[in-house]
């Protein structure tokens, strides 16, 4: 049997974001500013094999994830080490002519040194998920798919730092079903989502949980009791001509807690309803533009899972992106929230509000090696 290779490895990345910030409490007014860094290194080695079948080709993929945090606060006197290892394979395989499967597998762990005026010590902690899913091309332009799939997510490190005494976060563990149809052509595409994602030990801030010994503020970051999210997606993309392209999302996500004190209730920071919509238009070969809005719709207030309280008002923003292209140059001019619109995304229920940005520019230029 013969077999070729692609996109061999994909290699290492950092990220170094230091910032400066002042952040005061009702109640608590701090007047000089302080620093929060964050280091990043990352080692994302890939490799992919192909192999004839006699339905198709079989695809192979296996990689290791390597993610190393440094993180620094002066606020809570923080200098936390996170580190993360995954392994992972993945199998697409044709079944048939029309039928492919994929199946996966990964295995994560994590090391954490917490060191911080509100919490101390190492922990670890490992998991393991699978996935499986099934593809039907009922024609070459309509096709049917479906997946089991199981997911994870471990605490970050800062939010390692604020946890009632006594407790340590356990890592966030789901089991996920989804089932579709899609339909493409030259000029159009539609997809069709019904999911349902059941969560166990979901990581969220609690402001009715015990503070930190020695915090000022309420609550803490706690393990939910079992969450189930679920919904339905709507995608679509249209073009008109040449020269427009249309495309838009629609989301409806019903977040309840299965049990526990907040059995029944809806889980807060989730919005009911959400879209997207997108306008693409090329000017000429080396220019394009592209006008997006975003609506986010009502919800609880971040930490009101009793549901006590009214709802957020739910905000739509606008931004727009010129993109310039010339041979290996490419040159993108972003305004966020050209209407200049006052708004926030987060919000809790003890009265701590984090506006969002207002209009604002973003220029960037990259250059790619050939």
């Amino acid at each position: 049997m013969t077999y070729a290779t692609r996109d061999l490895w994909t290699m290492s990345s950092s990220l170094l974001q230091a910032r400066s910030i002042q952040q005061s409490f009702r109640g608590y007014v701090v007047t000089t500013p302080s620093s929060l860094n964050r280091k990043q290194f990352e080692l994302t080695p890939r490799f992919i094999a192909v192999f004839p079948a006699e339905h198709g080709e079989i695809q192979l993929t296996a990689g290791i994830d390597l993610i190393n945090t440094d993180f620094e606060s002066e606020i809570t006197a923080s200098a936390d080490k996170q580190k993360m290892l995954a392994e992972y394979v993945q199998l697409v395989f044709p079944l048939k002519e029309k039928v492919n499967l994929t199946a996966g597998f990964r295995h994560a762990e994590v090391e954490d040194d917490v060191t911080s005026i509100y919490a101390n010590g190492k922990q670890t902690a490992d998991v393991n998920v699978a996935e499986l899913g099934i593809v039907y091309n009922v024609t070459s332009r309509l096709k049917l798919f479906g997946r089991v799939d199981q997911n994870f997510r471990f605490a970050k490190v800062d939010e390692l730092t604020y946890v009632s005494a006594g407790t340590q976060l356990k890592p966030q563990t789901g089991d996920s079903i989804e089932a579709g149809v899609e339909y493409s052509d030259q000029m159009s595409s539609s997809k069709l989502v019904l999911y349902k994602l059941s969560l166990e030990d979901e990581i969220a801030f609690d402001p009715s949980a015990p503070q930190p010994s020695g915090a000022f503020l309420p609550g803490a970051n706690v393990n939910f009791d079992p969450t189930t999210h679920q919904g339905i997606i709507l995608e679509s993309r249209y073009d008109i001509g040449e020269k427009i392209n249309l495309s838009g999302s629609y989301t409806f996500t019903d977040a309840t807690f299965d049990s526990g004190v907040f059995e029944g209730n809806d889980i807060s920071g989730v919005a009911e309803h959400s879209a997207r919509l997108n306008i693409n238009y090329v000017i000429s070969r080396l220019l394009s533009t592209n006008l997006g809005a975003v609506y986010i719709g009502s919800h609880y207030l971040d930490g009101d899972n009793a549901n006590a309280q009214s709802k957020v008002s739910g905000y739509t923003v606008l931004d727009l992106n010129l993109a310039y292209t010339y041979m290996d140059w490419r040159v993108n001019l972003k305004v966020n929230n050209i209407t200049d619109r006052k708004y926030y995304e987060s919000a809790n229920s003890f009265g701590s509000i984090y506006p969002s940005p207002e209009r604002n520019f973003l220029l960037t230029a990259a250059w790619s090696f050939r």
